[in-house]
């Protein structure tokens, strides 16, 4: 693949304007990169922007953002929300406090719904649409993990058919080394091995050489708020 198919350029600061999401918008169609990563409330606007039809470019929008602290119910009223002018992918940022306490059935049923609210949308729409399912992305700061509890969550994430593990939402970086995001995905692809399901990495990727590194042991797409 080309550098810039790995790329999820992305705009989630919390005080963007609209003018910036925008001009953040043409710096992806101009770069060719894969995906487009943004604030739900601009799926309208970009979806007419682009004129409604996505083609190759891929819009991706996030749900729990950024600490996952929503109940099941909300994160699934979220996605449902989503019918009107849906996203290609989400990345959902799964319980992180749910996980920390070791409460697996509770983390069992929220990838089990997102993924149903996922397929209940793609339900909407007849064959001859064209439409293919919304791809669902897990969220995990994986970094923060001991390999135990990085393992439980991986095997939660296989089992309810979530299609990529991103590493991190980059908004707790301070502290975590790229050795230590690298380490995650190695651990990561060991745990996932045999699945479908890849890797995204996120947070730190200021530019090509972090990048490459990361592409070459294992990961499908990059989220990088920097034009690479």
């Amino acid at each position: 693949m080309y550098f810039e198919e790995y790329i999820d350029y992305t705009i989630l600061k919390p005080f963007c304007k609209q003018e910036e999401i925008l001009a953040a918008y043409q710096t992806f169609i101009e770069r060719e990169y894969k995906g487009f990563c943004f604030p739900s409330c601009y799926l309208p606007l970009i979806r007419k922007e682009m004129g409604y039809s996505s083609g190759y470019k891929t819009l991706i929008t996030v749900v729990g953002f950024p600490f996952g602290y929503q109940s099941i119910m909300e994160k699934v009223q979220s996605i449902l929300s989503f019918r009107d002018f849906p996203p290609d992918e989400i990345d959902f940022v799964i319980n992180l406090s749910a996980a920390k306490s070791g409460d697996w059935k509770y983390l069992n049923e929220e990838l089990y719904s997102i993924h149903q609210a996922r397929n209940e949308i793609y339900s909407f729409y007849s064959p001859s649409q064209n439409k293919r399912p919304i791809l669902l992305k897990a969220i995990i700061e994986s970094p923060h993990w001991d390999d135990l509890t990085l393992e439980s969550i991986c095997e939660l994430c296989v089992e309810n058919g979530i299609d990529f593990i991103k590493t991190s939402t980059g908004f707790l970086e301070d502290g975590i080394s790229l050795e230590t995001k690298l380490y995650s995905i190695i651990k990561i692809r060991e745990f996932t091995f045999g699945s479908n399901i890849q890797i995204k990495v996120s947070g730190g990727i200021r530019d090509r050489e972090t990048a490459m590194k990361a592409i070459e042991i294992g990961v499908a797409r990059i989220g990088t708020s920097s034009p690479l």
